[in-house]
């Protein structure tokens, strides 16, 4: 996993023609001389700073979303029992199964017929309902906690945001 990782970073310090040499050098051979491609790219490139800054805030904001409402989710799914709560458990797990490529012109019609494209908001919004997968790992984990636990916080005088964020 991290091999790809390793690669990208020590090709950074190669040269034009070392990193497009047919004969794959792990190494740079002057790594020093390779700062140049560091300094180039924030001396030539005025909106760098801005590019980092703008994926550091769709990072942040989907994984608060993300966590917030996934975790809210599995403890709905774990903890409170009702009728429909495993038909619409199964259909969420369903959709695991829907590949992410078919998903993909719809989506964006959508998008654009709303006038979003070329916003931030398609990037965060579906972060919202966070992901099946992890629904159903926090909904495991959360399954594991005994309920006479949640019981004595509610006793206590825990709210259900307090129990879901901090005993659970």
């Amino acid at each position: 996993m991290l091999f790809p990782t390793v690669i990208m970073i020590t090709s950074s310090f190669k040269s034009y023609d070392e990193y497009y040499n047919i004969t794959f050098k792990f190494f740079a051979d002057n790594p020093i001389a390779g700062l140049d491609n560091y300094v180039r790219v924030f001396t030539t490139n005025d909106k760098m700073l801005r590019w980092i800054g703008n994926t550091l805030f769709l990072i942040v904001t989907n994984v608060v979303i993300a966590t917030v409402s996934t975790t809210v989710v599995a403890y709905g799914f774990a903890k409170f029992r009702c009728k429909a709560a495993d038909i619409l458990f199964i259909v969420l797990l369903a959709t695991m199964m829907i590949p992410w490529a078919v998903t993909m012109i719809p989506s964006f019609m959508i998008w654009a017929r709303l006038g979003l494209t070329d916003t931030f908001v398609p990037l965060i919004i579906p972060s919202i309902g966070g992901s099946a997968y992890y629904v159903f790992m926090f909904k495991q984990n959360m399954r594991g906690i005994p309920n006479s636990i949640i019981e004595a916080a509610e006793i206590d005088g825990a709210n259900k945001w307090h129990e879901i964020f901090n005993i659970t």
